[in-house]
């Protein structure tokens, strides 16, 4: 539901009050599971509520969740248009096949035909962002469910130059109503010439009606000069992943 004013808000006060004050669980709102006296509490955006913010909520619900003088309303949130890039004009543009959804279509999984980058050069990525387009009418959709209006619902991808060459660059996954990803300033990502989108799992989801949709990928480049001063990690793998032991109190594991 939107809650972006009072009158939206209002109706909601009491389930408010009782997911803002399950935490940290599944089912918390805002998300947010990480134990409050356990570790380290200190993150980047951490969305979570302080206890005096909770105890506040439970208390203008208790009291009937009043509006409160409008004179301290603070002003509307104005979001940006949904077709403008949020990383700026992309260097490339990549343009995805053209899918059609049947309204009353199972989900799918799979892969879609590769579409080249169309890069001449070797250039490094500092940010980029994929959009969702289909011939949904702007004044309505299908089903009302998160991402209503959309049929990718998220793909798993890569870039490879292919030619069994096993040059392959992986990619954040895209998943319905993602940020755009902006990479650290000293670790760009290398995007090669001569590269294709693959796609190794792409997640179709029916929206309720007949609906042609595709995804366009936006990379934002580096200049042509620059070179990354942090390289990534040879290896992402904690050894063998199940017998993992994290030992308590103690420092620099």
């Amino acid at each position: 539901m939107p809650l972006t004013t009072y009158e939206q808000v209002r109706p909601w006060a009491r389930s408010i009050k009782a997911r803002t004050g399950i935490g940290p669980k599944a089912g918390v709102m805002p998300p947010w599971y990480v134990e409050h006296n356990i570790g380290i509490q200190q993150y980047k955006n951490d969305p979570s509520l302080s206890e005096l913010e909770i105890a506040l909520i439970a208390q203008w619900a208790d009291s009937g969740a009043p509006l409160g003088d409008k004179a301290d309303l603070p002003p509307a949130r104005e979001f940006a248009d949904d077709k403008k890039w949020i990383i700026g004009t992309p260097d490339p543009i990549v343009k995805l096949p053209e899918i059609t959804v049947k309204a009353a279509a199972p989900d799918w999984w799979g892969e879609i035909p590769p579409p080249p980058v169309g890069l001449t050069e070797d250039r490094y990525v500092a940010a980029l962002e994929i959009k969702g387009f289909n011939d949904v009418p702007s004044g309505g959709s299908g089903r009302a469910t998160v991402g209503g209006r959309y049929v990718f619902h998220h793909m798993i991808w890569s870039t490879d130059k292919g030619g069994g060459e096993g040059v392959n660059t992986p990619w954040p996954v895209h998943e319905v109503g993602r940020n755009a990803d902006t990479f650290d300033p000293r670790a760009g990502r290398l995007l090669r010439t001569g590269s294709n989108i693959v796609t190794d799992s792409v997640h179709l989801h029916s929206n309720g009606r007949d609906t042609k949709g595709h995804l366009e990928i936006g990379f934002k480049l580096h200049p042509k000069d620059y070179k990354p001063t942090l390289r990534p990690s040879a290896s992402r793998g904690l050894g063998k992943g199940v017998d993992i032991s994290i030992r308590p109190m103690e420092a620099n594991q």
